[in-house]
C-alpha cells in the first residue's frame, strides 16, 4: 500500500490533452476518475496506489462515505484517515483476488470484487457524522462490505 501525501496526485496518461485518456485521481478537474488502485509492477511486486482522500469536494466528487449517508462519516473524529479506510480495505480485497488485474477475479459485467460493494456499508451503529460498521481494538471504522461467493451463492440458491 503506497500512500501518498496531500496535493500529490497519480494519473493515468499524464500529459494528454483529453479529460478521456488523462484518468487522475479524484480533483476537480474534468480528468478526475478514480479513489485509489492496484496493479503489478514489472518486478512481479503487487502494489495499491492510495492517493491522499478527498471528500467535501467543490465538483462533488468524494471517495468517502458522502454520496451514501450525506456527511463525511468520521467515527474516530479524523476525517482524512476515517476516508482511507474503505479504499485501503476495497484495493487490498482486490489485490489478493486480482493481482495482476488481468486474470483475476472479475465478474460478467467487468467488476472487480471490491466494486461489486464500492460504497455499500450495511448496517452501521453510532450516530449521525461518526457512523461506523466495524469495531476492532474498541475502535471505530466505516468500511465498505467485501463480495463474498459463499454468501452470494446462499442467496441466489434460497
Amino acid at each position: 500500500m503506497l500512500y501518498l501525501p496531500k496535493h500529490v496526485e497519480s494519473c493515468f496518461n499524464a500529459g494528454s490533452t483529453t479529460s478521456s485518456a488523462n484518468q487522475c485521481t479524484i480533483n476537480y478537474e474534468p480528468s478526475a476518475a478514480y479513489c485509489a488502485y492496484h496493479s503489478e509492477a514489472s518486478t512481479g511486486a503487487v502494489y495499491a496506489n492510495m492517493p491522499y482522500p478527498v471528500y467535501s469536494s467543490g465538483t462533488g466528487y468524494s471517495c468517502a462515505s458522502e454520496g451514501t449517508f450525506g456527511v463525511v462519516e468520521s467515527p474516530n473524529n479524523n476525517p482524512d484517515g476515517d476516508v482511507e479506510i474503505s479504499p485501503s480495505s476495497h484495493e487490498v480485497s482486490e489485490a489478493i483476488t486480482d493481482p495482476d488485474t488481468s486474470t483475476g477475479w472479475y465478474d460478467s459485467s467487468g467488476y472487480e470484487i471490491g466494486d461489486e460493494c464500492a460504497y455499500v456499508y450495511g448496517t452501521t451503529s453510532g450516530s449521525a457524522g461518526a457512523l461506523y460498521n466495524q469495531t476492532i481494538n474498541g475502535l471505530h471504522f466505516l468500511t465498505q462490505e467485501e463480495f463474498s461467493n459463499k454468501d452470494y451463492n446462499i442467496l441466489i440458491n434460497s
